[in-house]
C-alpha cells in the first residue's frame, strides 16, 4: 500500500487528539477506548496499521509520519491524565507517560497482535484496572471491598512462663494443700482408733 494512502488512513481514523473534559477519568478513558473499539471492528484498520508498522521500519519518511502521529495522540491523552490528577482521581505519584501507554495498548495489541477486534469487555477491564490502580500510591497494595484483614497471631507465652509465676510451682515443690494449691477447709475427721 503506498505511504500516502497509509498516512491519510492513520489520520482519518485516529481519535480526537484533544478531548474534552467529560468530568471524570473513567469517562474519559472510556470514550477514548469505545473510539478506538469501534475503528478496530473493521478489520481494515488493522491490516493498515500493520502496514504502517512494517513501512516505517524500512522507510524513514514513513518512520516521521508514524512517529508524529502517535506522538500527537500520546500528547492529547497525557493531558487527559493531568486533568486527572488535578482533581484528585490519580495519584500525583504515577507516571504520566506509563498510564498513557496503560491505556493505548491494549487495544491496539488485540487488534495488531491478536488480529481480533476489541470488545467491551476489553474495554471495561482497562478501564477498572487502570482508573482503580492509580487512585492509590504506586507500590501501596489494593485492598478489595468486604475483605477481611488479618489478626497477627498472638505469641505463644506459655514455653516462657518463669517458675513460681502464674500458679505453676518451681521443679521439685509440690504445691500446698493438694493439687489445686489450697488449703483444706471444713472439719478434719480422724481415722477410728484400732480396737
Amino acid at each position: 500500500m503506498p505511504t500516502v494512502r497509509i498516512s491519510a488512513h492513520e489520520s482519518s481514523t485516529a481519535p480526537p487528539a484533544w478531548l474534552i473534559d467529560l468530568g471524570t477519568f473513567a469517562d474519559e478513558v472510556r470514550f477514548l477506548l469505545e473510539i478506538r473499539m469501534k475503528q478496530y471492528a473493521d478489520q481494515t484498520t488493522g491490516r493498515v496499521l500493520q502496514a504502517f508498522i512494517g513501512a516505517a521500519a524500512e522507510d524513514e519518511i514513513v518512520d516521521r509520519s508514524f512517529q508524529t502521529s502517535t506522538s500527537i495522540q500520546r500528547t492529547g491523552t497525557s493531558a487527559m491524565v493531568r486533568r486527572a490528577m488535578a482533581r484528585g482521581e490519580v495519584d500525583p505519584g504515577w507516571s504520566v507517560s506509563d498510564i498513557v501507554t496503560l491505556i493505548a495498548a491494549p487495544t491496539m495489541f488485540r487488534a495488531i497482535i491478536e488480529n481480533s477486534a476489541p470488545d467491551q469487555g476489553l474495554v471495561d477491564t482497562v478501564i477498572d484496572v487502570v482508573t482503580k490502580s492509580v487512585r492509590q500510591p504506586p507500590g501501596q497494595p489494593r485492598i478489595r471491598p468486604g475483605t477481611p484483614r488479618r489478626r497477627p497471631a498472638r505469641p505463644d507465652r506459655s514455653r516462657t512462663r518463669r517458675p513460681g509465676r502464674g500458679g505453676t510451682p518451681p521443679p521439685g515443690r509440690r504445691p500446698p494443700g493438694g493439687r489445686c494449691g489450697r488449703e483444706p477447709t471444713g472439719p478434719t475427721v480422724a481415722p477410728a482408733p484400732h480396737r
